[in-house]
């Protein structure tokens, strides 16, 4: 007859649920924190950049109504920029191979130069 008891041990199953669920509460906690941080810090570039922007355009619209021309002023134009982040490599890497080396081209001995036929 089986002599072990057919109940769990419910504090031993509680603590270790507890225990995991702290775990990855403390781990997505950090995540969260950086991802905050990583959008604070873009929306803010975003907004310096968009007054840079301004600024430069004020200036070169100053500088052609002084009398510089277009020409004279487009090194310091700027392109608006992209709404599309960079372009993202594929992960997987081609595989290039490379041809071996001709052996039977080696072996065939070359043809005779016109100066070695005429000798």
């Amino acid at each position: 007859m089986n002599t072990t008891p057919n109940t769990p041990d419910f504090d031993a199953l509680d603590a270790a649920i507890k225990a995991e669920a702290e775990e990855k509460m403390k781990i997505i906690r950090v995540v969260a924190t950086a991802h905050k941080e990583l959008l604070d810090t873009r929306e803010e570039f975003a907004r310096k950049d968009a007054a840079n922007v301004g600024n430069l355009d004020a200036a070169l619209t100053e500088a052609l109504r002084v009398g510089f021309t277009e020409g004279s002023i487009k090194q310091w134009r700027v392109d608006a920029p992209s709404k599309k982040g960079p372009a993202r490599r594929s992960a997987t890497r081609r595989n290039t191979t490379t041809k071996p080396a001709n052996k039977v081209k080696d072996s065939i001995p070359a043809k005779e130069s016109a100066s070695e036929q005429s000798a």
